[in-house]
């Protein structure tokens, strides 16, 4: 289960500094001392990415168990990082202001959250190609997954806690250009991460 703990500690890393939408929206509400409506909007989409996660894992099981490719399975899951990493430096930036959600209430900031991430392509591409991934440990114990998908939904909350208590110095990055540079590196460190799974078995 340490292990566990280890491995999901840098995904954990590089989806709470994931640029998008929900990043951008918590530093706006926290730098407007609404900083209980941005951790409500994180909670949201935690609760959307344990629905994914628990659909995706039901949904693929038989493929999970069945499947022992494992060499292929890692190569397939680290070019979908790389894949994601390269899009991500080569895209088109748009310039334009974040939008502070408007949600007078806490459950509009949990609603919003929430369906945020429950239709964010991205984000349901990353945890099937983990939950694929993880499949291919020899120990698939429910418990296993539990603690690994766990970790990573724990340090992201915690990096949201960290975001909104130092909002202020998260402000840079609301300008165009360091938002884009943040951007690039958010992608590098995505091809990174590809390239090691990719090679993980070969070694």
């Amino acid at each position: 289960m340490i292990n566990d703990f280890i491995a999901a500690f840098p995904l954990a890393l590089l989806y709470g500094f994931a640029t998008g939408p929900v990043f951008f929206m918590v530093i706006q509400l926290a730098l407007e001392g609404r900083g209980k409506e941005a951790f409500i909007l994180d909670i949201g989409c935690v609760i959307a990415d344990i629905i994914i996660l628990i659909l995706g894992y039901w949904g693929l099981r038989s493929f999970l168990i069945d499947i022992r490719l494992e060499a292929e399975i890692y190569t397939l899951g680290g070019c979908v990082f790389m894949a994601y990493g390269l899009y991500q430096v080569l895209k088109r930036f748009k310039p334009t202001s974040p939008q502070p959600i408007q949600a007078k209430t806490v459950l509009k900031a949990l609603f919003k959250g929430f369906i945020l991430n429950l239709f964010n392509i991205t984000g349901i591409g990353y945890w099937i190609t983990l939950l694929v991934l993880f499949s291919q440990r020899s120990d698939q114990a429910a418990i296993n997954y539990i603690s690994f998908f766990g970790t990573i939904l724990l340090v992201y909350l915690l990096l949201s806690i960290t975001k909104i208590a130092l909002a202020s110095q998260f402000k840079s990055f609301m300008v165009p250009e360091k938002a884009r540079i943040f951007e690039k590196m958010v992608g590098i460190l995505l091809i990174v991460v590809g390239i090691s799974i990719a090679i993980n078995p070969y070694l």
